[in-house]
Order: C-alpha cells, then structure tokens, then sequence
C-alpha cells in the first residue's frame, strides 16, 4: 500500500491479468490488508489489479467516505460492472501510439484498439476517464501522439498522467536522458492544457524538477515537507548541491543505471515558480484586499458542485472554492469557521440538498455558535414539509432560493428542467412557513429581463411579502461564457430594473439588487439605496477584485471605496461607457451611519418612500423615470408614412428575444407597422422594440381582430406558419435572413468561400450548445445555395479559448471552404464563388429581409421559396457531423472534473 496523503494505492497479491513488462507494480509488495485499508477513506482510492480483487476492494470501501475510485484496467471491464460495483473513474495506461510497441509491452495482440475503444465506453457510462502515459525512447513512444490518439478516441478524456518506468524494468523501456525525454513531456504538458486535460506530476511520476525547469506549475508537492525520494527512485550524488532535493521525488534508479547523471542538472536556488506552484493561479493579495478579507463574516461552504438542474447561465464548476464533499471534511471546515469568528455561513454547490449530511452540518454550525445559517439552494428536494422541518430544527436561519421566472414555461428553458418551476415555489412557502428568513434569487438574462415587473407580481400575489426579491445580474462564469448573449447590456436592463423595483415599491414588496453580482450603483437609477453595496463591500473587495474591471472615472465616484465595477467578460463584450460616475468624494461617516440608520427589518431595506431617503443618495430626475418604463412609452418611434400611401401592416408571431430583433429591424423599415405582437407572453413582456402596440396570446383571435396584411414568424413554427397562410397572408416563416437578407442574389454561380465572422455573439468557451447554432447558420447559407453538400474535413483553433472553426465541404466535385471566426470584431460575412464575391454587414441583414419582404407583399411579388425549415433540418444535421468531427480532433468540450448536471430528456444534448 502506498499513502500519498489521504490518496491510497492498493496493489493485488496477484497482480493483473496482463504481464506488461512496464507494469509499475513490479518490484513493489502486494498491500498488506487491503480490505482494511478501503475501509478507512480518504481522497483518492486507486486499484492496481485483477478484476476479482478490484470488485472485492471496491465493495470493502462501499460503505467509506472516499472522494474517487479508480480502477486501473486495460479496458478489459465492462463500464456498467464498474459503475455497479462503485467506481469513479478508471485508469488507463496507452505504453505507446503504435500499436506493434504498445501490444507487444502488454503481451496481447490487439490491446491497443481494445483499450481505445474502451475509452469512449467508460466515459459514456460517466466514468472519469484517465490515461496513463509511460515516458518512453522516441522510437518505441511519442507522447504527444499518444494522448492526441486517445483524444480522438474519447473527447472526454479528462487526464493524463505521464510517468517515468520504475522497478526492474527491461534496458530498452528505461526512460532516456532528460535532455531527450524533457522536451518531449514539456510538449505533451503544453497540448494538454490547451485542450483542457489535467496533466499534473506528483511524486508518482518519478521525474525530477530539474526535467522540466521552467515548468514548476505542474509539479504537485508539498513545499513546507521533506520527503524520502519516491518509491523506485534515487538521489545521485549531482542532487546533493540542489536547493530542492529536499522535495523532488528523485530519479528513477533504473534510469540513473543506464544513463548516469546526463540531464540532471541541480538548482542552485529554489525557483520561485515551482515553490509558488498552485492548484490555481497565483493570485496577488493587495493590502486592501487582505483587510476586506479580515472584515468578510461570510463564508460558503459547498458540500458538491453537481446540481439536479442544468441552468443555461451557472456560475459554479469545478474550480468553485470551497468543495468540501466527505463529511469528515465539511465538518472540519465547519470547526474553522467557528473559531475564526464567521457570522453566516452559508452551504451552496452545485446543490447542496444533494447532501445526505446536510442537516447535520447546519445543525454542528449552530451548536459551534454560528449565528446566522443560510442554505442556497434550487428546492426542487425541499418540496416536501419533513426536509423543510429537519433543517429548520436544525437550525437552518436563512434560504436563499434560486427562481428566475414567474412561469413553468420561461423556467423550464433557463434550467433545462421541466416541472421544477412548481416544485420550487413550494418549496421557499414551505421554508418561509418553517420561519427561515427565505429570499428568491432571480438571476437576470437576456431571456427573463423583459418580465422582471411580471416576476415581482407573482412573488407579491404568491407569498404575500413574506419572501424577498432580491435581484442578480447574470455571472459571466462557467457556462454563460458559451452563450455571452445571455449577458445584456445594462442600458437595456436598466428600465426593466426601474420598473420592477417601482413595482416592488408600490406593492410593499421587499426587493433589493445584488452589486457583487455585477451590477453598481451608477446603473441603478432611483434605486441606488436598494443596492446591497454597503452589506457585501468586504467580501466583494477581498473575493471579486481579480475577476473585475472598472471604467476610468469610476475613481471619482463617490462609490469608489466599495465598488469592484464589472465583470471582466462584461467589458470585454460591452465596454465599460455606460459606467457613468456619481461624481462626489467618498462616502464619509456620517452619511455611513445615515445609510445604516434607514434600514428597516426584517429584512435590513429602506422604507417605501423616496422621500424617506437622505439627500446623497436620491436622483430625483430617475425617480419618475422607474413607473413608465413598465408603460412601453419607451417604444423606439415608426417612420413617417410618405402621403398618399398605406403601410403594410405586420403582426409578429413571437415573443421572445428573437422576436424583438425582428420587431427592432422592422421599425427601420420605411412604410411598414408593427400592428400586433403575439405569443404566450406577450400581454406580459416589457420591451422598447414592442412599443404600445396590441399584445395577443391567441393567434387565431389576432388575425380575425387586427386582419394583418402580413405575418413574421419568429421562430420554427410550422403550425403557426399554416395558419396565415391558410388565410392567404402572406407569411414570411421561420424570418431568416438567408431568405432576403443575405444578398446572395449579387453573386453567380457555386460558391467556393464563405467567411464569417461571428461578432460579439462568438462564445468565450467551447461548448456544444455555443457552437451548434452558430454552425447551423452559416451551413444553411451553405446548403440553401448547395443542397448536397457533404462534410469532408473539420479543424478548429484555439484550446483554452475559441478562434475559429475551418471546414472543407464538397458538392458535385467542387470545394467550399468554410470559416467560422470567433475572436471577436464586427459581425460580417464574406462570400466568394465563380463569378463574384459579396459582403453583407449582418448587423443590418434582418431589416433587408424586412424591407424586401414588405416590398413583395406590396407589388404584389413571389414570396421566398419555403423549403428553408428542410435546410435549416439539414444544417442542424450537418452541424452535429462538424462538432463530432471537431470532438474527435480534440476539441475540448470537455473538462476534467466538470461537475454533473440534470437536464429533462427534451434538453439533452447528444454525445
């Protein structure tokens, strides 16, 4: 048995059923009482073994609390037994990319295509996948190639663990000199953070510091311990002058045997990179910050980052602080913050009702004397009156429950959940009858803006004032970087905010905003008391300065001392000119306590009435602004109608984001109206782009009330479609710019180029659901012109952060290169083909579409052929063969670690 920590490897008495003659295991005793050891817990279980003695371990350490279970296996498993019997992961080792060399050290013809196979297999039953990479002679091993072919096997490979051959291992399979062997791994290193595969070296791996001397990043040691050199290795005599003896894990001895000391060279000093190495990125704690952590007295432990929804615009991942997932563990950290004086603590994830020591720990937090426990949770588990009670008897003093809409049917499309929007609300009646102090987070999009005056209602009519509002404006973290379109600008927000919070006012229903959560003060308007600024100035100072930015003024503020400004991401997409300064020196003393004098219980808010409100902090211009928002008579005005003529008289089937686009579009559009929006959210939704005109949730009743002279469908609705046809309007469905707005009718003949460049719609991270629409849109463009065109080669660019996507399709013997830019600048299409070339500035392609079609329905032309839906199904088909393509490349959708989420089977989307 080997302890590394709380990390645990157990070794079979009988060793595997292979006979590699790389095995690590030779040379090294069988674990002395393994069962008793599985049964202790701790980290990371590892099994090195046959398939008897693995199952065997794995149902001793059934009932222990371990973070992981590995299995080491050649694929030779089925991923369903492994699961069965307990398993996290599995291990597994590729001795070479050539499959002659790697079948040959195993000893079994075929071996290498079994275990690549296996690969995908084991992931697709949600095992943690890992491959074990030894360092070998370039001319038996390359390991690059090595993890690029796994790659390409399973995109889901998560690890790579590169090891120098310990043990008595044959001459030919000893590692090479570092001099050889150090670039190589250096190489590998680099790939794999690229593509998002953990590629760490602990002491098992047996190389030395000196092997890679400027990449102290991925060595994982403890700085402060001095250790024996590692099991297999040695210290030659070249070590004793190295500063960092004392912790390198030495030298494989078989190694040493055959090459002596070539490559080794000893650090005079220790390297200030590989001391400083982190799991995480260094950061830089200035004194301001370190005395804001002094004053924070809150502090979130989660006991999982796994969640059974799968929200479009989730923050947490598997990078979140704090992930205490064993309960010896969380309840060590619980200790700690006792003794360290926090006020509120508070459990969050992930889910930490997923939790089955979650009472417990709410209850050891109180009985350590931690006033104040607060539980952020999606109560979706808590709808039941027994698990609201048993936190409450617990202990449980505050919830802070995550609902971002008024309906099942906006809720269901943000947490990819349906049926959970009921499950919820129960849940926070239930937590606020238990008298926990509960709070409704409402996580504002792009999608959920328009109905905030909606959402205050509902809350106010459901829970009678007993459940605070309190609003947040979306991270820009983990998943929303694959859809930044989530994030809107705050301009476009702010009368949205007004409205709701002039709404919660008049309703007496307590509503504040969040600033840590990314919106300042200076973007609140009248509301700027509402803002929880003061509360939270601490922890936002010690904990989201890194991530933040603030735009050049804001040092005039009289905010400045508390306010972080915006979320990096934010700026990068939007720029940081709306941040406008409240000018004014800094908020002293006094005018401190008058802040603090105004908040009322129970939940610490101003008192309903501006008038209530010391001077500094009112705009008393912005104080008539908030009710008319919620009025539409911000609407943007219709152009003139010239004399003597009629406007075509639109009714717009949609009322969703898309939907207001075309509605923006169509008010440029010279001799046309917007006579009617309609949809099931229509008489609700708040947008400027809507204006005053009639809202319908009916589509049958609209056309017989306002008898349109054309209908735009927003969306793919083929019933919606056939129904204004079936009267004989001319209907223009789904509204995609390729039917009018593309200007495909400057070029002649096949295409041979299509360049676009995505714009601010390019997401910051690679994902499926990020990059399948922005494929499909520029494939249909393809396929409307080629109907046959076929999928030939599939690139991308950029690991750590999207640049572009390269394809190469065919159609009857002639190639159409394809390029998806995603690094940003203005959103354009270039267009080449045998005669011609065209450009289109697709910011404006929608109001051509519209001024086109409102030109046919007047002179009375040929509509657009209607066979898009059958291109757009064929460029949704093509689209999911690309990011296969891309999958298979290595394009890393995904990541180590990444925490599991639960969307309904009509959310999924395919492997």
């Amino acid at each position: 048995m080997r302890s590394r920590g709380r990390d645990v490897t157990l070794h079979a008495p009988s060793g595997c059923d292979r006979a590699c003659a790389l095995c690590r295991a030779t040379g090294q005793a069988a674990s002395a009482d393994a069962a008793a050891a599985a049964r202790l817990g701790g980290g990371r279980l590892t099994l090195r073994g046959d398939a008897a003695w693995a199952r065997a371990m794995l149902v001793a350490s059934a009932e222990a609390s371990w973070s992981e279970r590995v299995v080491h296996t050649h694929g030779n498993w089925r991923a369903e037994d492994l699961v069965d019997a307990g398993a996290s992961g599995v291990r597994v080792p590729l001795f070479s990319h050539v499959a002659a060399v790697h079948d040959r050290i195993v000893g079994s013809p075929g071996q290498l295509e079994q275990s690549l196979e296996a690969l995908e297999r084991f992931a697709s039953a949600g095992l943690r996948v890992e491959i074990e990479v030894p360092l070998l002679a370039r001319r038996l091993s390359h390991p690059l190639s090595v993890v690029q072919r796994a790659r390409a096997a399973c995109d889901r490979v998560a690890a790579a663990r590169f090891v120098a051959p310990r043990g008595e291992v044959h001459a030919q399979l000893v590692t090479p000199p570092w001099t050889e062997s150090g670039p190589l791994l250096e190489e590998a290193l680099a790939w794999c953070a690229e593509a998002g595969i953990e590629a760490a070296l602990n002491r098992d791996a047996g190389v030395p510091f000196c092997a890679l001397p400027e990449r102290g990043e991925v060595f994982r040691f403890d700085p402060k311990r001095e250790r024996e050199p590692a099991f297999g290795c040695v210290r030659p005599p070249v070590c004793a002058g190295c500063a960092c003896a004392a912790q390198c894990p030495g030298v494989p001895r078989r190694q040493v045997e055959a090459h002596g000391e070539v490559g080794l060279r000893p650090f005079p000093e220790r390297p200030s990179a590989l001391y400083h190495q982190r799991s995480t990125p260094h950061e830089e704690w200035t004194e301001e910050r370190r005395e804001a952590a002094k004053r924070t007295g809150l502090l979130v432990l989660r006991p999982t980052v796994n969640c059974n929804q799968d929200c479009v615009f989730c923050s947490a991942n598997e990078t979140s602080a704090n992930v205490w997932t064993s309960d010896d563990t969380m309840l060590k950290q619980i200790v700690r913050a006792a003794e360290r004086g926090v006020s509120r603590l508070a459990f969050g994830g992930g889910e930490p009702t997923l939790a089955k020591g979650l009472p417990r720990y709410v209850a050891e937090a109180r009985r350590l004397g931690i006033a104040e426990v607060e539980l952020v949770t999606n109560g979706t588990l808590l709808d039941r009156e027994a698990k609201v009670r048993a936190l409450a008897d617990a202990g449980l003093t505050h919830a802070f429950v995550s609902l971002h809409a008024h309906d099942e049917r906006l809720s269901r499309h943000l947490t990819r959940k349906e049926g959970d929007f009921d499950r919820t609300v129960k849940a926070t009646g239930l937590l606020a009858d238990a008298g926990v102090k509960t709070t409704v987070n409402h996580v504002i999009t792009t999608e959920n803006m328009r109905f905030l005056s909606s959402f205050v209602r509902f809350v106010r009519e459901r829970f009678e004032g007993r459940v605070a509002i309190s609003f947040a404006f979306v991270t820009p973290q983990y998943k929303a970087l694959e859809d930044l379109a989530m994030m809107p600008r705050m301009s476009a927000l702010q009368p949205h905010l007004e409205a709701a919070m002039s709404e919660a006012l008049a309703l007496e229903q307590p509503a504040w905003i969040g600033a840590r959560q990314g919106i300042p003060p200076c973007r609140l308007g009248a509301f700027r008391a509402w803002s929880d600024i003061f509360e939270h100035a601490a922890a936002g100072i010690a904990e989201d300065t890194p991530q933040k930015t603030r735009a050049p003024g804001c040092d005039r503020c009289r905010y400045t001392r508390v306010c972080t400004g915006v979320w990096r991401p934010y700026a990068e997409r939007h720029g940081t000119d709306e941040l406008t300064p409240i000018e004014g020196a800094p908020f002293g003393e006094d005018e401190l306590a008058a802040i603090r004098a105004i908040k009322r219980e129970p939940w610490g808010l101003p008192p309903s009435d501006f008038e209530a409100l010391p001077s500094f902090l009112r705009d008393r211009e912005a104080e008539t602004r908030g009710a008319a928002a919620d009025t539409g008579t911000r609407a943007l005005p219709t152009r003139p109608i010239a004399r003597g003529t009629r406007p075509v008289r639109v009714a717009l089937f949609g009322d969703g984001r898309r939907a207001a686009e075309l509605a923006a579009a169509l008010r440029q559009v010279e001799g046309a109206t917007l006579d009617a929006v309609v949809g099931p959210h229509a008489e609700e939704v708040v947008d400027p782009a809507f204006g005053d005109c009639p809202r319908w949730t009916d589509a049958t009743e609209a056309l017989d009330a306002i008898r349109p002279d054309a209908v735009v469908v927003a969306g793919r609705s083929a019933p919606l479609a056939a129904l204004a046809r079936d009267r004989g309007v001319p209907t223009l469905a789904p509204a995609h710019p390729l039917l009018l707005g593309y200007g495909l009718d400057d070029i002649e003949g096949p295409l041979l180029r299509v360049v676009h460049r995505v714009g601010p719609r390019a997401p910051a991270a690679w994902s499926r659901r990020g990059l399948a629409p922005l494929l499909e849109d520029v494939l249909a463009l393809v396929l409307w012109r080629h109907p046959g065109a076929a999928l030939e080669d599939a690139r991308f660019v950029g690991a750590s952060r999207p640049e572009r996507v390269q394809l190469q399709l065919r159609c009857e013997q002639r190639r159409i290169d394809v390029t998806l830019e995603l690094d940003g600048g203005a959103p354009r299409l270039d267009l080449a083909a045998d005669r011609g070339d065209a450009t289109a500035t697709l910011d404006a392609a929608d109001a051509r579409m519209l001024e086109s079609f409102v030109r046919i329905v007047r002179e009375g032309g040929s509509l657009p052929d209607a066979s898009l839906p059958d291109v757009a199904d064929a460029a949704s088909a093509l689209s999911a063969e690309v990011i296969d393509r891309l999958a298979a490349a290595g394009l890393p959708f995904a990541r180590a670690n990444a925490p599991k989420h639960v969307a309904s089977p009509s959310f999924r989307e395919p492997r």
